[in-house]
């Protein structure tokens, strides 16, 4: 996973079934850069809730896509179910996030 550091607590029961995080500094980097890119758009917008729960939505689909991703590459079963369940949370989570926007999913 490399799109945020938002994606990085995802990664951690994987690390205990024997997985890595691909360029952990990377990852951290990015998910630096990420803060300050919504910092300066909540800034730009007053602060609006909606760019923010926009921002989530967003990054909630790049890590479901990276979640997805790994689903095609051949897995010990634990690790698969591992990302199985952490694509359940997400959805769960964009479906709150997109509630509260009032987008029908």
């Amino acid at each position: 996973m490399h799109s945020s550091v938002q994606a990085l607590p995802y990664s951690w029961p994987l690390l205990g079934l024997g997985g890595r995080v691909k360029h952990e500094v990377d990852v951290k980097a990015a998910g630096w850069l990420h803060r300050i890119w919504i910092n300066l758009k909540v800034a730009l917008a007053d602060g609006s809730e909606h760019t923010i729960l926009v921002e989530c939505l967003r990054v909630n689909d790049m890590i479901l896509a990276e979640c997805k991703s790994a689903l095609n590459e051949p897995l010990p079963l634990p690790v698969r179910q591992q990302i199985t369940s952490q694509i359940e949370t997400i959805r769960r989570i964009y479906r709150r996030v997109a509630g509260a926007l009032g987008i029908a999913i």
